[in-house]
């Protein structure tokens, strides 16, 4: 703003925006002076206040919100969650379509002795210069590349929706955060959102993300120096390593679910229940507290979910990177399996990844078996504190026992007492001769 002093139009809305809301909140009266100093000494204050009017937002205030909003944003709710169930569904679907394809244009390249390679490879491989390109020598492989290309135009055209609707969502939710009613010229039409440059980037890297795929029509060859030799990978490799890029779209639709499962608010509204609906506008709802939500839910099936998917993953990343290198577990996927959970568990040493791609993908369960362990004794140390009805019960028995320990010795106090006054009845002494007997004087 004070960059820009020398605008008087700048000058002029700035002076008018601020006396307004100055005005509404009580801090200008009428009269006062609204130059540009006094104007820029208001706007802390009235930012304060209409923050802290937000705050402290009154149940009348949050039964006062816009009906037409409140409807609208729960049906582009489920809109966007049926959406993205769509894309996380497809985005698996490619992802096992990229796996069989790989399997079926590269599988021969997968052996465990030099020896077991074709003589054409073998002639192929010698060659210093004019290499030709390998191409896919399946028919069915070269089918299903059309197939996938199919469903990432699908997926993108899906991802453009979604984000459409996530901006209009996200317009929505502000204005009844900020307490104003819905204008009247979008009710019954409908306009395309804006969106901000971060948006703009966000979908951009998504969509070039979703891009990658085994497409038809492209082949090429990439050598890579490893172990002493030379290692060719295929094209089909290549994009199927990058297909995994996509398990971010289930992420997301995880996320996204979860939240709308148990943030919704019908059941408030219909109630009445403004304490609960005021409280959820002030908690920030994001992919930390949707994890939270579905771990208390349900922690064992999403850790064991994730802990085999994470196998799989890296199981799979590394067949792509040591299947060409003729190791003793290129070939069999049993091997890799066996490989990758002893190296993210007791470190057996017999089979071990040799490639960086291998290495790298059996880092990340090296570090992420671990944090799946730790989350899990954590839940169970959790499971087996008592809660606060067992502490209540525990310390009422302990709290009985004890008074029956005291009861217990105050009833053989009073019986030794009556025993000995008993035996004097018995022989003739009275009163006086029991309390010269007994000292009850110190007694008491």
């Amino acid at each position: 703003l004070k960059m820009n002093m020398g605008d008087s139009g700048l000058r002029q809305s700035v002076r008018k925006s601020v006396r307004k809301s100055a005005h509404k909140l009580g801090l200008l009266a009428e009269g006062q002076d609204s130059s540009i100093g006094v104007m820029l000494a208001l706007q802390k204050d009235v930012m304060t206040m209409n923050q802290q009017r937000k705050k402290n937002m009154s149940e009348a205030a949050v039964a006062d919100i816009d009906e037409h909003d409140r409807l609208r944003f729960r049906q582009l709710e489920t809109q966007i969650d049926r959406r993205q169930r769509v894309i996380a569904g497809l985005a698996f679907t490619s992802l096992l379509l990229g796996v069989t394809i790989n399997e079926l244009c590269s599988g021969s390249d997968y052996v465990d002795n030099k020896a077991n390679y074709s003589v054409e490879f073998q002639a192929w491989a010698q060659l210093e210069t004019d290499r030709p390109t390998r191409t896919c020598s399946s028919d069915a492989g070269s089918i299903l590349k059309y197939v996938q290309t199919l469903l990432t135009v699908v997926i993108l055209s899906l991802i453009l929706m979604r984000t459409m609707l996530q901006a209009t969502n996200t317009e929505i939710k502000t204005r009844m955060l900020d307490m104003r009613p819905s204008p009247q010229c979008t009710r019954n039409t409908q306009r395309l959102p804006k969106l901000s440059w971060n948006e703009w980037s966000w979908l951009i890297l998504e969509l070039l993300a979703c891009c990658i795929h085994t497409a038809p029509m492209l082949a090429f060859d990439i050598s890579s120096q490893i172990m002493g030799g030379v290692l060719f990978y295929r094209a089909e490799s290549i994009m199927c390593c990058a297909m995994f890029l996509r398990l971010y779209l289930i992420w997301m639709w995880f996320i996204f679910h979860s939240v709308m499962e148990y943030s919704n608010l019908e059941a408030s509204y219909v109630l009445k229940d403004w304490k609960t609906i005021k409280l959820s506008f002030e908690i920030k709802q994001n992919s930390n507290l949707a994890f939270k939500i579905a771990m208390k839910k349900s922690p064992a099936e999403i850790l064991f979910s994730a802990y085999w998917i994470m196998i799989l993953c890296v199981t799979y990343i590394v067949r792509l990177g040591d299947g060409p290198a003729h190791l003793p577990h290129s070939r069999r996927f049993a091997h890799q399996i066996w490989l990758v959970l002893t190296q993210s568990s007791i470190g057996e040493g017999k089979m071990f990844p040799k490639t960086q791609l291998g290495r790298l993908a059996t880092i990340t369960v090296m570090i992420g078996v671990p944090l799946i362990n730790a989350i899990v004794t954590g839940i169970v140390s959790q499971g087996m504190n008592l809660t606060e009805e067992e502490k209540l019960m525990m310390d009422g028995i302990d709290c009985n026992r004890l008074k029956a320990v005291v009861l217990k010795a105050a009833a053989s106090l009073v019986q030794q007492w009556w025993r000995h006054l008993r035996s004097l009845h018995l022989q003739g002494l009275g009163w006086a001769d029991f309390c010269r007997s007994t000292h009850t004087d110190e007694v008491t």
